[in-house]
C-alpha cells in the first residue's frame, strides 16, 4: 500500500526533499497523482480504440496508444508542477486558465474515441444507412455518366438501320411493281415481259444494287457502333460491380455515422455530451483539487525554496558583478 501511495505521490510531480518537511501533505498529493494516472490510462484506452483504424498492426497500435498514454500523463503532471504558490484567488485563476484550456482540448480528444465505442451497434446500423445511399447515389452518377454515350451510339445505329430499311424498302417496292407489270397484276395489267416490264425491273435491280452498296457500306459501321456500344455497356457494368463492392468504415466514415445518429436521436446525442463533460470533468479534477486546497505547507515550502534560490541567486550574481569590477580597476 505504501508503495502505491509512492508512486502516486511521484505521479503528481512531487519533490522527496519537500514531501520530507511537510508528511501531512502525502495523501492530497497522493490523490492528485492518481487523478493525472487513471486520467493517462482512459486517455491510453480510448485512443487504442481510435488507433485501431488507423494501423492493421496490433504492436503499433498497443504502442501507439501507450506512447499517447505518457504523452498525456506528462502534460497532466506539467500542468500540476506549473501551478506554484500564488496569494489570492483571482491570481490562482488566472494561473490557471491556459492550463484549463488545454485539459479541456484533451479532454475532447480523450471523449470521441469512447463515444464511438459506446455507440459502436448503433453506428454499425448507420453505417449500413449511408452505404446504402453512398452506393445509390455513386450508382446513379455511373449511369448519368454512360448513359448519354449510350444514348448516342443507339442513335446512330439507328439512322444507319433506317437508312438501310428505306434503301430495302425501296428495292422491294420497285420490285414488286416490276413482278406486278410481268404477271398482269399491276401496271398495265397486261401479263407480258415487253420494254414496261424491262424498264421496271431494270430500275428494281438497280435500287436493289444501290441497297447492297449501301449495305456493304453501313453495315461496318454499324458492327463497330454496336461493339463500342457493347463495350460501353461492359465497362458500366464492371464499374456498378466495383460500386456493389465498395464499403467505407474508416475512423472518419464513423465519426460521420455519430454525428448523424446525433442529429436523428436526441439521447444520444445528450449521452455524448454526458461523456465529454465526465471526461472535462476528470481531467480538470487534478487543477482543481490544486485550486480548491489553497496553499497548503507542501506549497509554502516550496515557495520558500524557490524564494531562497532566488535570492542566492541574485546574491552570488551581484558578488560576480563586484568581482569582475574591481578585477577591471
Amino acid at each position: 500500500m505504501q508503495s502505491i501511495q509512492s508512486f502516486f505521490i511521484f505521479c503528481a510531480g512531487t519533490i522527496p526533499s519537500i514531501l520530507a518537511r511537510t508528511p501531512i501533505e502525502k495523501n492530497r498529493l497522493a490523490a492528485i497523482g492518481a487523478t493525472i494516472f487513471f486520467t493517462a490510462i482512459i486517455a491510453g484506452l480510448s485512443s487504442a480504440y481510435a488507433f485501431n483504424y488507423i494501423f492493421d498492426s496490433t504492436i503499433i497500435t498497443v504502442g501507439a496508444a501507450i506512447l499517447w498514454a505518457l504523452m498525456i500523463f506528462n502534460l497532466d503532471r506539467f500542468i500540476i508542477l506549473s501551478m506554484t504558490y500564488s496569494e489570492g484567488s483571482i491570481s490562482k485563476l488566472t494561473q490557471a486558465i491556459p492550463r484549463i484550456c488545454l485539459a479541456v482540448i484533451i479532454a475532447l480528444v480523450i471523449a470521441k474515441p469512447f463515444e464511438l465505442k459506446i455507440f459502436e451497434s448503433e453506428i454499425e446500423k448507420e453505417i449500413l444507412a449511408m452505404d446504402s445511399e453512398y452506393k445509390i447515389e455513386r450508382e446513379q452518377f455511373i449511369y448519368n455518366r454512360y448513359s448519354p454515350i449510350q444514348s448516342e451510339l443507339e442513335n446512330e445505329i439507328l439512322i444507319l438501320d433506317k437508312s438501310l430499311n428505306l434503301s430495302k424498302s425501296y428495292a422491294d417496292s420497285l420490285q414488286l411493281l416490276a413482278t406486278q407489270e410481268a404477271d398482269g397484276t399491276g401496271g398495265s395489267m397486261q401479263k407480258n415481259l415487253g420494254p414496261i416490264y424491262a424498264l421496271k425491273n431494270e430500275n428494281a435491280n438497280n435500287a436493289k444494287l444501290e441497297y447492297k452498296e449501301l449495305k456493304n457500306t453501313l453495315l461496318p459501321k454499324k458492327d463497330s457502333l454496336n461493339q463500342l456500344k457493347a463495350n460501353l455497356i461492359a465497362e458500366r457494368n464492371q464499374k456498378l460491380s466495383e460500386n456493389d463492392q465498395l464499403f467505407f468504415d474508416g475512423l472518419s466514415t464513423r465519426l460521420d455515422a455519430l454525428s448523424r445518429i446525433g442529429l436523428k436521436k436526441h439521447s444520444i446525442r445528450y449521452t455524448g455530451w454526458f461523456i465529454m463533460f465526465l471526461l472535462i470533468a476528470i481531467e480538470l479534477a487534478p487543477i482543481f483539487t490544486k485550486l480548491l486546497s489553497g496553499n497548503r505547507p507542501y506549497d509554502y515550502v516550496l515557495d520558500s525554496e524557490e524564494e531562497q534560490f532566488k535570492t542566492d541567486h541574485k546574491i552570488a550574481k551581484e558578488k560576480e558583478r563586484l568581482r569582475l569590477k574591481q578585477a577591471i580597476v
